[in-house]
């Protein structure tokens, strides 16, 4: 499991696109002394950029046979530069998102906290006192309490807006904040943080459905009918992806009349069954980024 690898700095806007650009011209760019002066970043950020990179799904870092690691664009990382490489789509987004919370190894706290924490309302102290439990019963290594806070202060600066009392330093937000997932109110001086559920029709109804095909072929041993009511609670669901709660049921129904790609529901014995066409996710992440303006 991986906790504050971050370098206490939270995705920049600009970076990533930033570091897909210089990962497709040289995949040993995060290996470069010089790296710092190419990025125009200082070094303890490169290594941030480094982690974020992997962490968001958009490369994959290996060993070379010299055993001189390289990062390696994914299918998705090459189909946010040649389309959307500015990340100004909502899908993009949501994406980058989705990879976040299903990174258990690198992302630890995002996983836990999108799969397993399950407070809409919350503080830092609740988020560091159940964050310590969980990593104590996974039966691994003890993670200093500092190591957790920084989890907390970063994964909470990915998906909220900068104050007016910002740090120049802190100036540039994260790209995820427009998912708008986060909200944050002071209560008798404590800061209380608030998960919010957004939209049903916010929801780009192509990513829905990959998410679901991706959570299918991962989690449901490739089943060719799904229970909607199954998708709202497992690791890495569509629900626990989206946040939409019981309204996951609409904004499936609105994705399947909205697409042609051959997903049905059905309600059999008073259950709603989603049926999943033979089409791989790598076949609908093209799909969508191909026709993503108009889906």
């Amino acid at each position: 499991m991986g906790f504050a690898q971050h370098q206490s700095f939270h995705i920049r806007d600009g970076w990533l696109r930033k570091g897909l650009i210089e990962a497709q011209n040289n995949p040993f760019i995060f290996t470069d002394p010089d790296a710092y002066l190419k990025f125009g970043l200082g070094k303890n950020m490169v290594e941030a950029l480094r982690f974020w990179m992997v962490a968001t799904g958009l490369t994959i870092e290996e060993n070379t046979p010299s055993r001189k690691r390289h990062q390696i664009l994914t299918q998705f990382g090459n189909l946010v530069i040649e389309t959307d490489p500015y990340l100004e789509d909502d899908g993009t987004l949501w994406l980058i998102h989705y990879h976040l919370l299903k990174n258990k190894n690198a992302a630890t706290a995002w996983y836990w906290f999108f799969n397993h924490f399950g407070r809409l309302i919350f503080d830092r102290d609740l988020f560091v006192k159940e964050l310590s439990i969980w990593n104590a019963l996974q039966e691994t290594k003890e993670i200093a309490t500092s190591s957790i806070e920084k989890d907390f202060d970063c994964l909470v600066r990915t998906y909220l807006p900068r104050e007016r009392n910002t740090s120049p330093e802190d100036i540039l937000e994260c790209p995820l904040v427009h998912l708008k997932l986060l909200s944050v109110e002071n209560e008798n001086g404590r800061r209380r943080y608030n998960i919010n559920r957004p939209e049903p029709t916010t929801i780009p109804p192509l990513v829905l459905l990959y998410v679901i095909k991706r959570w299918q072929e991962e989690s449901q041993e490739r089943a060719i009918q799904v229970s909607l009511r199954d998708m709202l609670a497992g690791v890495n669901s569509p629900g626990r992806t989206f946040l939409l709660g019981m309204r996951l049921n609409e904004a499936i129904r609105r994705a399947v009349d909205l697409t042609n790609l051959g997903f049905t529901i059905t309600r059999t014995a008073g259950l709603d069954t989603l049926s999943i066409p033979n089409i791989s996710s790598e076949e609908m992440l093209l799909t969508y980024y191909h026709n993503f303006a108009t889906i």
